[in-house]
Formats: C-alpha cells, structure tokens, sequence
C-alpha cells in the first residue's frame, strides 16, 4: 500500500470525520479526493467506499450558504489545525480569491482550558518536579487559554511574577496528525487537478506545517522572545518579557509577568498618560525599525499583544507569530515599496516580477497596464487611511489573475503594515501610514546610493559572475574533449530571436562592465571618494542592472523591440 494509503488507514477515524464535514458542507469532491489518495490498493481501504457514500449526504441547507461561508463553517468545526489553515488563507486573496479570503477573515478559534491538573502534570512531567519546588506559588486556574495553549500565573522562589504558557494537552498530536492528512490532500489535489494544481497546494501546506510546528513546540518562540528582546534592547521605552529557559521545554514556556492597562481605546491609553496619536506612532516606529533594520519582526500588532505599563514604557507581548527577512529580501521589500510611494508603475512592476513565481509564461507589458490600472484607482489620492487594506486586497487579486503568486516572506511585513494601519484606525488616530513610512522611504533612498551600498552591490555582482564564469573554461576544456572524441548533433530552434539578441546585448555589456568596474576599482582610479573609485562604482553599478535585467529576463521573455514599441504606442 502507498505511503499515502498508510497515513489516512492510520487516522481513519479523523479521515471519516474530515470527509464527511465537508460532505455535509457541499464540498463532495474531497470525499474523492481522499479516496484516490490511498493509491492503487482501494479495495483494501474501506473508506475510499465509505467517503463515496459519505459524499451524497450533502446538507441542503448549508450547500445554499456562499462558497466562503460554506468554508469558513466547515473549517471551524473540524477544529484548531483547520481554522488556523483557514486563518492563513483569508491573508492570500492571490490564492484563493478575495471573496473567500474575507468570508475566511472571520474565523476565530475558541479552545476551552483542559480539565484541572492537566497543565500541572505537563508542567511537572516536561520540567522533571513538582511545581512546588520549581516555583513558590502556581495557579491550577488559567489566566487565559488560546488555541494552542493556556497561560497560568506562578511566582518563583526570588519572589519574581512569572506568566506559564503550557500547551494543551495533546495538541502536539492532534496538530501533527491534522497537518499530515492535509500534506496527502494536497499531494491528491495537486495530481488530479491541474487547475488547483498552478496554486502549488504542496508549498502552501508545507509552509502551514512550519507555522504550526512553531505554535506547538515552544522552543521556537523561547528563541525569538530572547532574540528580539535583544534587539530591542536600544529602545528603552519598550518592554519585552524576559524568557527563563531552564523552566521551558517545547511545551513550557516560562517568562516574566508584566503589569498594565489594555490597549482597546482611547481612554484606556489617556489612563495611562498616552494619546492615540502617540501611541500609534510608536508602535509604528518599532515595527517599522524590527521590519527595516533587524530583518526580524513580531508579525500580530493587534491590541492583545500590547499593555502600556506606565506614562514612558509599552509593552509588546506573544512573540509565536514572527516574520524574517534576509537582507536581500529587505532590498526586495524596500523596491516594492519605493516604487509605491513614488506610483512608478514601471519600478513596481520590475521589482514584481523579480520576486514573485509565474505559473505560466507572463507578458510583464499587461502587468504593467494592470499595475498602473491599480495605482490609479486605489492610490491616486496617497495610501489614506481608508483605502490599504482594499488595495492590498485588490493588488493581491490582480497578480493572481496575471498567473503569479507573491512570495509569503514578503507579504508577511505587508500585512503588519496593513495591521498597524487597522489598529489606529480602531483607536481613532488621524496619523496616515504615508507619515509613517515617509523616514524610512527618505533613509531607504539615501541608503541606497551611498558609495559602500554601491560597492557592496558591485562586489555581490563580481561574486556571481565570478561564480558562474570560474569553473567555465575547465568545463569548455572538458566539452571540446569530449566533442572531439564522440562529436555531437545539435539542434537549436530559436523561437524568438530578438530575445536571444537581447540577452547577448546584456550579457557582454555585463561582462565588460565587471571587467571594467574591477580594473577601476583596484587601480582607484580618480575621482575617489573614501578612498573609492567614481567610475569604477558607476561602471558596477550598471554590471548590476544589466544582471538585473538578465534575472527578470527569465520570467518575463518579451523582446526588448516589442516592448519599446508598446511603451511608445501608450505614449502617443
């Protein structure tokens, strides 16, 4: 039997509850979709049977409810794993359409806390003694139960309030059972729906396992309580929980208890000696920082994760949720969002294409006309506001129905955008995200063509060509000899010629700009400045364009002749 048949045979009993919640909801499909996956042995697996029949009890009622309602319903009730699925879609309009992705934006999942003594035993089973002697006071009573966990109050010997995050019982298996019949959904779905199959279902689950398996082993966000509590150590009005790693595991995670007033309106904020206005520019402005200058970010700025401890301090709470950016991705973002704040659709839609994945071959000239389509309507007047969220949304649509799929890492810090923008609305703030961002747009410019930025990006190219053209002449000797000894039959079909010129046009001015840009450079040819060439930085500068051009050559192939005619039949 297949590997696929071993897992759903194992969980049987979750696989027949699976099948037929969505059989009741109308999505009958999948009871076939679960039968297929056990591979070529049915007859030996009684619910791929079973689900057949289970997938004409369609329930009349709930079938007339929309698509989104239909899902949205269905996912809550098979529990945590599925509404924290659900949850991930309704931020992927691009995937799954901005009619499901809102009617998925409501899910909410509400977990009881586990019967009393429960977080104890896990508490004293994970951290080897009773909570008597590893704290002076535990509370059986939860302070607040979530999802995936509940948090109780306990204080240690040294008289210090601690907050402990325990796990519910047996969520681990339950998430990692659920996570493993999604993975055989999606490898069905993929290999019998070539439609479905163009949204990549594998990676999305694939990057849900990874979510989910940080929110059930807390090892994970032990490191990044420490690692962002370090990096926020220069702003001293901000205050992180301190982390004790002797007394967590991956289902225990201890950490200082912190006191103060809740951030749900204005008069709670007053109480406390803040102003909206202040308020939201602060926490704009340690987002902003985390995103911007640390590449490592707390991804839920909503009003649970903050308490204002006093009239100078704010606190930032529940750090399970956190986004990366590599360096070369903080490029990538800042691009995105310089092209949006000077509305250059032609920047935006370069910088687009760079970073998302086509599923077919995309015409980069109606993305652009769909991109300046866009500005146009939903930033004409400046990023009010009113108007991101639905923009984002709109933009998200727009490269779904142009056959691309935007990169999650990125859209992660658009969102904390979108959600820092919603949390002054709520609070009443009148101070629009274009203030917001407008010092670190100035900084991203002003960066961005300092002279080491320019180097370091004339090095990086160096690197790549020296990378690709190293091992060329030992490989060229090597195919010669080979040529020589067996002889070969090539043939080349050139569907587009002008693309091919294209490319070679590049590639030499690449190649004789690196070897330009590094006479020029070593000899420090004048005039320098710190000691660097002019020229040779320029020179660089344009062996990292043309390079540029190459990589977004590779998905978007229009010939440079027919988009300069195009661009010219727009202009007149």
């Amino acid at each position: 039997m297949s590997d696929i048949g071993g897992v759903l045979i194992h969980q049987r009993r979750r696989v027949v509850e699976i099948v037929d919640v969505f059989a009741r909801y109308g999505f009958t499909q999948l009871a076939s979709v679960f039968g297929a996956a056990t591979g070529d042995e049915p007859s030996r697996f009684p619910l791929h049977r079973a689900g057949l029949r289970i997938a004409g009890l369609a329930d009349p009622e709930l079938v007339a409810m929309t698509t989104g309602e239909r899902l949205r319903a269905a996912l809550a009730e098979l529990g945590t794993t599925w509404v924290k699925l659900g949850q991930m879609l309704s931020l992927r309009a691009d995937l799954v359409g901005a009619d499901i992705a809102a009617a998925l934006s409501g899910l909410q999942s509400t977990v009881p806390a586990d019967a009393p003594g429960l977080a104890t035993a896990t508490v004293e089973s994970d951290l080897g003694h009773p909570v008597s002697i590893l704290f002076s006071a535990f509370s059986d009573e939860p302070l607040a139960s979530g999802s995936v966990a509940q948090v109780h109050a306990a204080t240690l010997h040294d008289g210090t309030e601690v907050v402990v995050k325990v796990l519910h019982h047996d969520a681990d298996r339950k998430v990692r059972g659920d996570v493993e019949l999604m993975k055989v959904l999606a490898r069905s779905v993929e290999s019998l729906d070539p439609a479905l199959a163009r949204y990549n279902p594998v990676a999305i689950v694939a990057e849900f396992s990874d979510l989910m398996t940080g929110a059930v082993d807390f090892t994970y966000e032990l490191a990044n309580l420490q690692q962002i509590g370090a990096n926020l150590a220069v702003e001293p009005d901000i205050v992180v929980p301190q982390a004790y790693p002797e007394l967590s595991t991956a289902r225990v995670l201890t950490m200082t208890r912190i006191h103060g007033g809740p951030v749900d309106s204005r008069a709670s904020l007053e109480a406390y000696g803040w102003t909206v206005e202040r308020f939201v520019q602060r926490t704009s402005d340690v987002f902003l920082a985390m995103i911007f200058r640390d590449g490592m970010f707390h991804a839920d700025p909503h009003p649970g994760n903050f308490l204002v401890v006093d009239a100078g301090h704010l606190a930032v709470l529940d750090f399970g949720d956190v986004g990366y950016l590599t360096p070369s991705r903080r490029l990538d973002f800042q691009a995105l969002l310089l092209a949006i704040s000077e509305r250059d659709a032609g920047d935006f839609t370069h910088a687009l294409m760079a970073v998302t994945r086509a599923s077919v071959e995309v015409d980069e000239d109606v993305v652009q006309g769909d991109v300046e389509e866009w500005m146009q309507r939903w930033l004409g007047g400046g990023v009010s506001e009113q108007d991101l969220g639905p923009a984002l949304e709109n933009l998200l649509v727009l490269i779904r129905e142009d056959h691309l799929t935007f990169p999650s890492d990125l859209l992660m810090p658009l969102r904390v955008l979108l959600r820092l923008q919603g949390l002054g609305l709520q609070l009443g703030s009148t101070v629009p995200l274009d203030d917001m961002l407008r010092p670190y747009l100035t900084q991203m410019l002003a960066d961005r063509y300092k002279p080491a930025a320019l180097l370091k990006q004339a090095r990086r190219t160096l690197r790549s060509w020296e990378r690709l053209l190293g091992p060329l002449p030992d490989e060229l000797a090597g195919l010669a000899v080979r040529l020589r000894r067996e002889g070969a039959q090539v043939d080349v079909k050139v569907h587009d010629p002008d693309e091919v010129i294209d490319k070679l046009i590049d590639g030499l001015l690449a190649s004789a700009s690196i070897v330009g840009a590094s006479q020029l450079l070593s000899r420090r040819t004048p005039p320098t400045v710190q000691d660097f060439s002019v020229p040779g930085v320029a020179v660089g500068v344009l062996a990292a364009y043309t390079w540029r051009r190459l990589q977004v050559r590779r998905v978007s192939h229009k010939p440079l002749r027919n988009r300069v005619v195009g661009l010219i039949s727009r202009r007149f």
